[in-house]
């Protein structure tokens, strides 16, 4: 099982603020825009400010959780929760108002596992946030989950730039970046690290398979329990 060092983990919830500081930012945009407009539509501007809210509260959680990582490497507290209602619940903070990119298509109504819920949600949103990021802005993002035995199974598609075939291994390494995208979107090389410390780290693995123009798909399979043998999940 990989290991997670607390340097790693720090660099991943700095990485994590991003997002939650992105959709800040685009709300306040948002707003001014249809402030300038007159736009007197009262529900979407509550909406608005429901989404501010909550990636406010989100960078206040990563703030918290920087702080008081501990030293070395302990394993991730676990508790029963529901990965359905999880990605959904990422996913939502993740849509605009109006445009909704992410579909989320369970094949099952819940999906329940003991995992770090904090630990699942940062893995959830950096796979959205990798796939919206290198898609256009008129492409969708499709969310599946399903059970497999012993395995919980987590995919995020996207019809975005792809990866190059050569580098597909290379991009889970801390600070790789693909060569296609690395002059073209700002990024730093540490969200599909930190997916796979996390999957790793719960005892999962997590892969991807991808073609350069036609997009790319992230599969993560995780034991349901602690109980459940790791080989249950190897890629099939």
């Amino acid at each position: 099982m990989s290991t997670v060092t607390s340097n790693g983990m720090r660099e991943l919830l700095i990485h994590d603020m991003r997002t939650p500081l992105a959709t800040i930012s685009g709300y306040a945009q948002l707003l001014q825009r249809r402030a300038a407009r007159h736009n007197s539509d009262v529900h979407q501007l509550v909406n608005a400010l429901e989404h501010i809210e909550r990636a406010a509260v989100r960078v206040e959680t990563l703030l918290d959780e920087l702080a008081q990582l501990p030293e070395g490497d302990d394993e991730p507290r676990t508790e029963k929760l529901d990965l359905v209602d999880l990605v959904r619940r990422v996913s939502a903070d993740t849509n605009t108002i109006g445009r909704p990119r992410v579909v989320v298509l369970p094949s099952v109504p819940e999906l329940i596992g003991e995992w770090n819920a904090r630990a699942i949600e940062h893995l959830v949103a950096n796979l959205l946030g990798n796939a919206l990021k290198y898609s256009l802005e008129e492409q969708g993002v499709l969310v599946t989950v399903s059970c497999d035995g012993d395995c919980a199974v987590l995919e995020v598609v996207d019809d975005g730039i792809g990866i190059p075939t050569a580098e597909q291994a290379l991009v889970f390494e801390r600070g790789y970046r693909a060569s296609n995208v690395s002059a073209r979107v700002r990024g730093t090389g540490v969200g599909l690290a930190g997916a796979r410390y996390i999957a790793e780290k719960h005892g999962g693995t997590i892969t991807l398979r991808s073609e350069v123009g036609a997009g790319t798909t992230v599969t993560v399979r995780l034991p349901t329990s602690r109980q459940a043998h790791v080989s249950r999940c190897a890629a099939r």
